[in-house]
């Protein structure tokens, strides 16, 4: 990451030495930290797998809930079942 926040350093400062408005693309890289879950976050044929599925509204949420099991396994179907 390092590199990559020299590097455009280097381009923008060229940039700005040949006339241009290099300062325009300076950027600040900041690290960000993030963790992804090995397991899902619920157990199997639970109710609050059930209960938890019928409430994610985006694909990504459904994923994370079942730990990438497959979309056609009863507890989705039963979260589709609940109002």
């Amino acid at each position: 990451m390092a590199e990559m926040q020299l590097a455009n350093s280097i381009a923008c400062d060229v940039l700005t030495v040949r006339g241009f408005q290099g300062h325009f693309l300076k950027v600040a890289l900041r690290r960000k930290l993030t963790t992804v879950a090995a397991e899902s976050v619920t157990v199997p044929n639970s109710n609050e797998r059930v209960e938890a599925l019928a409430n994610a509204s985006t694909h990504g949420a459904n994923f994370a809930i079942i730990g990438g099991d497959h979309f056609t396994s009863d507890d989705l179907f039963k979260a589709a079942e609940l109002p």
